[in-house]
């Protein structure tokens, strides 16, 4: 079994990338990452903000929602939130544990403040041993904070030093566990993970 797990975020430093080159990987979509990588085995979001992109409105029309619809709609991989609101049938909610720490029980996920983070947390849950981040950029690139459209204004400065905070400590957490993380982004605010050049990445 391959316990290399890719997931790809929204960071900026992902404009141009290939991202065919992850077909047939053990790729985690967050959010709208979603349209780039179709073919991803898991979805994961943490809140009900996303959940209400998936659903059809004609009151609510963001340039690139009905191809977000969609893929999901053709979407053949494992959904995660953990967004207790969410009804859909199709996306499995998960218990939200808390900020801080990795959470043990595979019932549950630590949500950091933001969907990357738990989404590292999901990796685990899967059986990962060695983690890839692309896209987790935790600053704005070129006054952009993705490389997609679709969330309205750029985060501050401030948002990324919130979502960044808890990463210190899951760090060691997954580092005593002999987990692997390693951050693609090599620009990235992110300095708790080694980096590497995105382009240098093993697809393995």
């Amino acid at each position: 079994m391959n316990n290399t797990i890719y997931i790809c975020g929204g960071g900026s430093s992902l404009k141009g990338f290939r991202f065919d080159l992850l077909k047939g990987l053990n790729v985690i979509a967050i959010n709208k990452a979603l349209i780039y990588v179709p073919f991803a085995k898991y979805l994961f979001f943490n809140d009900y903000n996303f959940y209400k992109m998936l659903i059809p409105s004609k009151d609510r029309v963001p340039k690139d929602d009905n191809k977000l619809i969609d893929t999901f709609n053709e979407f053949k991989g494992t959904s995660y939130t953990l967004a207790k609101r969410v009804t859909d049938k199709r996306i499995i909610v998960l218990k939200n544990t808390g900020v801080d720490g990795l959470e043990l029980d595979k019932n549950g996920l630590r949500n950091g403040n933001n969907s990357g983070y738990g989404a590292i947390n999901l990796a685990y849950h899967l059986g990962a041993t060695k983690i890839y981040l692309l896209g987790y950029d935790m600053k704005n690139i070129d006054n952009t904070s993705h490389f997609h459209s679709g969330y309205g204004e750029t985060n501050t400065q401030y948002t990324y030093n919130k979502f960044m905070k808890p990463f210190d400590e899951l760090a060691k957490i997954l580092k005593e566990l002999n987990i692997e993380v390693i951050n693609c982004s090599i620009d990235s605010a992110l300095n708790c993970f080694p980096k590497i050049d995105i382009n240098e990445m093993p697809l393995v």
